[in-house]
């Protein structure tokens, strides 16, 4: 529905990443209101850990445009390619946490954080610094009724592949799939002709060593993170 550019902002003189609807949308009023929304509920967020909304207008030819902080980095698919140790996953864990804590806090389901969602770089003094990305999908809480089956695929969680209703535990499940790929570089369900099927079986675990370095409890967090019944996961 939209493409990122690249941007300056020239009064303050900084760089700006500008998110607009495609040209071939531009004449779709829903793809117009889509975007406006997103603005308005990534706006909703204040953390270190989530992307900053700067601005939301509209170029001349009449489009809406998301005006953000620009980030250097790498999404999370790519950095988990430079093989960063356990301590090193956990803590950006810990972060993504963080801005999810945020973001439910403000009343809105991210649901699709997915690995290309979810930005690392490197901060000076402070080592790699994870920022959320992309709230086009995103719900208030409490109306997330999944009617719609949209979000990232291997990243969706049972009930939104079903188009059941969701609350932040369907964050939590993406937050499982992150943490697999990093500690294993496989995903935690590989692929198959019913991958619903695959996902109520629940994650396999095989992969994962069973002794240091791992940390005592992770082989469970992970399994309770990827559990098919969000009963079943972390509050």
């Amino acid at each position: 529905m939209a493409v990122v550019y690249a941007g300056w902002q020239r009064v303050v003189d900084r760089p700006v990443a500008i998110k607009v609807v495609r040209a071939d949308r531009a004449r779709d009023p829903d793809s117009a209101r889509a975007l406006v929304a997103e603005a308005k509920r990534a706006s909703a967020v204040h953390h270190p850990h989530v992307v900053t909304i700067l601005d939301c207008g509209h170029l001349e030819d009449g489009r809406p445009a998301i005006v953000m902080e620009r980030l250097t980095g790498l999404p999370w698919s790519e950095w988990i390619q430079g093989r960063p140790g356990v301590a090193t996953v956990l803590d950006c864990a810990r972060q993504v946490c963080a801005g999810l804590e945020a973001i439910h806090r403000a009343g809105l389901l991210h649901g699709d954080l997915g690995p290309r969602n979810v930005f690392v770089r490197e901060v000076p003094g402070l080592g790699p610094w994870v920022t959320l990305l992309d709230f086009g999908i995103s719900q208030a809480l409490g109306s997330a009724t999944g009617a719609r089956v949209w979000g990232t695929p291997g990243s969706m969680s049972p009930e939104q592949l079903q188009g059941h209703p969701q609350d932040a535990r369907a964050d939590l499940w993406a937050l499982g799939v992150l943490l697999h790929l990093a500690l294993t570089g496989h995903p935690p369900f590989p692929p198959g002709p019913d991958p619903l099927a695959r996902l109520l079986e629940g994650p396999r675990l095989d992969r994962l060593p069973a002794t240091a370095p791992w940390p005592a409890g992770l082989r469970s967090l992970l399994a309770s993170l990827l559990a098919p019944a969000p009963r079943d996961r972390p509050p």
